[in-house]
């Protein structure tokens, strides 16, 4: 055999033994509960395999390795955890344990925010707001953002906003726009409350007070249901697009927009029963309804 490649195939031994005598190391240094826990994640409890992504992720009582993390992540993802499909999202939006993704990072964003995880629901607004991994789509965005806002994230509460303010994939509406930058602002989030010095000049005296008090009494809302306010309003912006009479934008489904659902539904072979359900804003978005006039 030649000398070179001899020596070259030692070294592939040597370093496959250090690894594995690495992998053997890490495994004897876990503490009691360390150990507990990884016994429990390889019996397949997502909860455990979830914690212990974390402490990968973080070097907590094991050697720091991003991919040993993103390993775990998946297998709880794989089940259905939620605070498990956000970090994996992460890891493939930031490419850190795993290849960039921002693809599967969206589909992995929009698994956890379906289950109303409101950090999952913000990264997948800001997708659609800017096209990551997404068709832009600022009517889907400020939905999404108005599920996490509800639920009191202050990102996404100064982007819902912004959104508002700025007819950004919703109607203008410069109360709406003041109340969700206040309670930003109240949390500490500096630009909301210089953004709301714009949108408060366009208000009145008697306007501001009302807002006020209700920002005041504003409390967050875990939500639950599908046909939220936000997705009522998602609807009704997208069949006011699409030429529908639904009366006011407010999230709230009158008898105008119940009608204006029934006649869409009719129009493309749904059950017209004037209920906001996923495969009535399955044909919405199948349609791009929300980008005709944006």
């Amino acid at each position: 055999m030649d000398g070179r490649i001899a020596a070259l195939l030692a070294a592939v031994v040597v370093a496959s033994m250090t690894a594995a005598s690495c992998a053997r190391l890490a495994y004897l240094s876990d503490s009691p509960a360390v150990r507990e826990l990884r016994a429990h994640a390889e019996a397949g409890v997502a909860r455990s395999q979830y914690r212990l992504a974390l402490r990968y992720t973080n070097g907590r009582g094991v050697f720091q390795d991003y991919r040993a993390a993103v390993g775990w992540f998946d297998q709880a993802a794989q089940q259905g955890h939620a605070p498990a499909q956000y970090f994996l999202a992460i890891a493939y939006d930031s490419g850190r344990g795993v290849d960039q993704d921002h693809a599967v990072a969206a589909k992995w964003f929009l698994r956890a925010a379906e289950k109303g995880h409101p950090r999952a629901q913000n990264r997948l607004a800001n997708a659609f707001s800017n096209g990551r991994g997404v068709t832009r789509d600022h009517a889907w965005a400020a939905r999404w953002y108005g599920k996490a806002a509800r639920q009191g994230h202050v990102e996404a509460q100064f982007s819902l906003g912004v959104a508002n303010a700025a007819a950004l994939g919703v109607e203008r509406d410069d109360a709406e726009a003041y109340t969700w930058l206040s309670l930003a602002a109240i949390k500490g989030h500096e630009l909301a409350a210089r953004v709301r010095e714009v949108v408060a000049a366009r208000l009145t005296l008697e306007q501001l007070a009302r807002l006020d008090s209700a920002v005041e009494n504003w409390s967050p809302d875990k939500g639950g249901s599908y046909a939220d306010e936000p997705t009522i309003g998602y609807v009704e912006h997208a069949l006011w697009r699409l030429g529908y009479d639904v009366g006011s934008v407010d999230g709230v489904v009158g008898p105008r927009t119940r009608s204006a659902i029934e006649a869409f539904q009719r129009r493309v072979g749904l059950a017209a029963d004037g209920d906001v359900t996923p495969p009535l804003v399955e044909r919405i978005r199948e349609l791009g309804a929300t980008d005709r006039r944006g």
